[in-house]
């Protein structure tokens, strides 16, 4: 060997020697695998309180699903004690939820959207069940303000502690582990349960939760230079036999043996496995977070001595997890917005929605009541968004997530007087001209209804819109003289109409314009004066709506005010000449938690020597319209009295009421009421002028609908009852 090998040889024995003495101080590197479980997840913050008490450094954290939500937040710089407040207070039934928060809806859409049971979109011309039931625009929104302070990092590894999740690609079935971009998108993926939660775009890809395939991701931590992992698994990998004792269980069941191997593999490839007893807890179980967090730290206590040879082995000096100070209540600046994501929705009604004026300084939640605006739109379902600069600017960056335009939509309903009828609706957007919706109703049973209206938002004022609609009726009208029926008609009308105004304010609406309508009057059973009539009459229509009430069925709160005029003349080619105007007020004033009094007024006047009988005033039933063929206007109960029992030119009827929420959704009411209809209009209250009734209800608020038995009385008749089941339409 020459004297230069020599030296060659030297130079490289002192190179390895130094830089294995630096891999010699270099401890090994801890990582924790935080497994999916839903509710049962939430034990990881127990966890998590004893690996702080202990002081187990942690270099990388790799979480699915719930343990992805848990192992994000506490990667960005929480500590456990904050998630365990965030878990205990928080409303996780209203967090795991999309439902359209009435008040943000148009007025004129409020009762229009509490009539169906199921919701399908229509794709490609064809009725389709949806990718999800939920898009989750509020966990959305909790999970950007929960991570806002790390809302400019994009790389998951300059965390406090380097963190990363998992998904699965729904179209491959790859595994994909999410370690940049934007937090609350790559959480929102991992927990994206499927067929509950829409599946979540990310870089072109369909993402929904890891635990399809991953549930405890020790191999990703693996992959991220761990030496030493800690993995916490929720679940029982099978259920016995004495559990398989429902459908449920079985269909539970067969998703573990499907997960079983992988989450064997996963178990053996830890170091430390800590598995909270939660067999005794459903995923659903958010009510008992405290509960399954204690049951998270019994756990760990009990691996505490493996835990402390961990901290022991690494020599590391313990030191307390800081609190970090992450939620900012303050404003801050933003200059401009951005949009992305839109394809049918103008860009410029979408930022009239809003509402914010740029540039200007906000808070969390203006910004997050600003996008609750836009579900008046009924076309977007989530939003996400971010600061950040550009040019020097601080930009509101909206991602935008645009729901199918199409939707067909099913009601149905059951009352004892009317008996079975279903509702079908098919509603279209932007069909010809954009920012429009066409709805179609076809009401099927004792009585047809055709409903088709359009409707057209202006870009230039976001309340602002044109309404073209065209119905068809053929129904029935009683009439009644001293109680008892003594005739029916079959009433088949059509009418059209074009009316302008503030449609789509959320709180008062006003509308103008012209009505024309066709009636045909044919008697049913009614003796032989009754005759065949035929009436056209063309109509100057005035409508103002005003609703603040927090739902229609079992209201608690809020204001409701409906005011209708009506003017027809032979000079404008109707057959008749007369105007009609009534006024509709509702009251409720919550008086506890779980008790609401109730308050109604109606007054109608007619004036006019040739009033058709279809353009009455109706009182008797539940449930019925004080103006017929009406069907925008709120039914109206008159407790006492059997449906069509009072038609007249005049109305004057007032109510007071008193409701109960004895348990959850079950309500008690009891209501009295007073009124009658009459041929001419005068102030007179003495009793003899009206009639009163009483009538109390026991009812249910359920899925389909509000459930009622209604048992009334009055000075006409000693005893009534009503059933109705599902929704008024």
């Amino acid at each position: 060997m020459n004297s230069r090998s020599i030296k060659k040889s030297i130079l490289f024995l002192l190179f390895f020697l130094f830089n294995f003495s630096l891999l010699a101080n270099e401890r090994p590197k801890v990582g924790l695998a935080l497994g999916g479980g839903v509710a049962k997840g939430l034990a990881h913050i127990g966890v998590l309180k004893v690996l702080e008490e202990v002081g187990v450094p942690l270099d990388a954290i790799v979480g699915t699903s719930m343990g992805g939500i848990i192992g994000g937040l506490y990667a960005s710089g929480y500590n456990a004690t904050q998630l365990d407040s965030f878990a205990v207070n928080t409303n996780w039934s209203l967090l795991f939820s999309d439902r359209f928060e009435r008040k943000r809806l148009a007025v004129v859409q409020k009762q229009r959207n509490e009539r169906y049971v199921i919701t399908l979109p229509i794709h490609n011309k064809r009725v389709k069940l949806p990718r999800g039931f939920l898009y989750g625009q509020r966990i959305t929104e909790q999970l950007i303000r929960l991570t806002f302070h790390v809302q400019g990092i994009n790389d998951f590894s300059k965390f406090p502690i380097p963190f990363a999740c998992v998904a699965v690609d729904i179209a491959n079935g790859e595994i994909v582990t999410l370690n940049s971009g934007f937090l609350p998108e790559a959480l929102r993926a991992t927990m994206a349960i499927p067929g509950f939660f829409h599946p979540v775009r990310i870089d072109g890809r369909s993402l929904v939760d890891g635990g399809l395939k991953r549930m405890v991701p020790v191999q990703e931590v693996r992959d991220m230079g761990a030496d030493i992992i800690i993995a916490v698994d929720v679940n029982q990998l099978l259920l016995n036999d004495e559990e398989l004792d429902s459908m449920i269980g079985i269909i539970d069941q067969a998703t573990r043996i499907a997960q079983f191997e992988s989450n064997s593999i996963q178990r053996q490839k830890s170091d430390v496995l800590i598995l909270p007893n939660l067999a005794d807890y459903l995923i659903t179980d958010f009510a008992k977070a405290r509960e399954i967090i204690d049951l998270g730290e019994h756990a760990a206590r009990k691996l505490m001595p493996q835990l402390q040879q961990i901290v022991d082995s690494l020599k590391v000096e313990v030191k307390p997890r800081p609190k970090l100070n992450a939620i900012n209540t303050d404003t801050f600046r933003v200059n401009n917005i951005e949009i992305e994501g839109l394809t049918d929705v103008s860009s410029q009604i979408l930022r009239s929605e809003l509402g914010l004026k740029f540039p200007g300084n906000f808070s969390f939640s203006e910004i997050e009541a600003a996008i609750r605006r836009l579900q008046r739109l009924q076309a977007i379902k989530k939003v996400s968004y971010l600061i950040h600069e550009n040019k020097h600017q601080s930009v509101l960056l909206l991602k935008v997530v645009e729901v199918p335009n199409d939707a067909f939509q099913f009601g149905l309903r059951y009352d004892s007087r009317s008996e079975a009828a279903i509702l079908l609706n098919s509603r279209f957007h932007n069909l010809g001209v954009k920012n429009t919706t066409l709805n179609l109703d076809l009401k099927m049973g004792s009585s047809i209804r055709f409903d088709s209206q359009y409707w057209l938002q202006f870009d230039f004022y976001r309340n602002l819109g044109l309404s073209l609609r065209a119905t068809y009726d053929d129904n029935s009208l009683d009439i009644f003289e001293e109680n008892s029926r003594v005739a029916r008609f079959d009433i088949k009308a059509f009418s059209a109409e074009a009316l302008l105004g503030t449609m789509f304010s959320s709180k008062l609406a006003g509308l103008a314009g012209l009505r024309t309508e066709l009636l045909k009057r044919l008697p049913d059973t009614a003796p032989p004066e009754f005759e065949d009539t035929r009436l056209s009459l063309v109509t100057i229509t005035g409508l103002l709506w005003i609703d603040t009430i927090n739902r229609n069925d079992f209201t608690t709160t809020g204001i409701q005010a409906y005011l209708r005029a009506d003017i027809t003349s032979k000079s404008l080619g109707s057959d008749a000449t007369f105007g009609r105007y009534y006024l509709d007020y509702r009251y409720f004033l919550p008086l506890s938690k779980k008790l609401t009094l109730s308050s109604q007024v109606l007054a109608g006047t007619s004036r006019g020597a040739d009033i058709p009988l279809e353009a009455g005033f109706i009182l008797g039933g539940v449930n019925r319209q004080a103006l017929y063929l009406d069907q925008d206007a709120p039914l109206v109960s008159f407790f006492g009295l059997k449906p069509f029992e009072k038609v007249g030119r005049n109305l004057q009827f007032a109510q007071l009421g008193l409701q109960y929420e004895a348990f959850k959704n079950i309500f008690v009411t009891l209501r009295g009421n007073a009124g009658n209809t009459f041929n001419n209009w005068k102030i007179d209250f003495s009793t003899k002028r009206f009639e009163r009734g009483l009538g109390i209800s026991i009812g249910a608020l359920t899925g389909i609908g509000p459930v009622e038995l209604h048992v009334m009385s009055s000075n006409s008749h000693d005893f009534l009852t009503h059933v109705n089941i599902g929704f008024s339409f």
